[in-house]
């Protein structure tokens, strides 16, 4: 329980960071969307790298001002951690550019992480699926029954890489037993 605890201080000083360092990405301020199938056969977006037209950010932006609380799954790390703010969620939200990543790298249907964008009645609102490695840097956004893809910035990349990190500290003294004892 101990480690657990040390593994939920760490986290949610790693998001507080985040928080604070998201206003150093200067480029748009946008996200993502509700969790949908891939694409049936991974190709390269077409016109990878460019913007998609239309926008699927702008659409999003509306609902997540009304979001109070973003929950974020690592898949093959066993990381979950929430945060409870809108000024959290909205700076995930400047984490995400309307550039269509480059998906040849990517699995078909394979991602990292799952978010969930919630209420202040805790229900969801919003939801997306990322791959968040730079060689397979994708955010799945479903808006208004259409499912598109954009790329993180190099700052949410970063965000996800700490958060792992400090996940292998806190299991790497966990081992060597070198933890502070729970509420220290």
């Amino acid at each position: 329980m101990k480690h657990f605890l040390a593994i939920l201080v760490l986290l949610s000083v790693t998001l507080q960071w985040s928080c604070k360092n998201a206003n150093t990405d200067t480029a748009n301020t946008q996200t993502a969307a509700p969790v949908a199938s891939a694409p049936a056969a991974v190709t390269p977006s077409v016109g990878a790298g460019t913007p998609n037209n239309p926008n699927p950010l702008d659409k999003v932006s509306p609902i997540l001002q009304n979001c109070t609380k973003v929950e974020y799954v690592l898949y093959n790390y066993g990381i979950t951690f929430e945060s409870t703010s809108p000024k959290e969620v909205m700076s995930f939200y400047s984490y995400v550019e309307n550039i269509r990543p480059d998906e040849s790298q990517c699995k078909p249907e394979t991602y990292d992480c799952g978010i969930v964008f919630k209420d202040a009645k805790g229900d969801i609102k919003q939801a997306m699926e990322l791959n968040i490695f730079p060689q397979c840097n994708r955010v799945q956004i479903v808006v208004d029954g259409k499912t598109y893809f954009c790329k993180l910035k190099q700052g949410g990349l970063a965000f996800f890489q700490q958060v792992i990190n400090q996940q292998q500290e806190v299991a790497r003294k966990a081992q060597e037993g070198t933890l502070p004892p729970s509420g220290h």
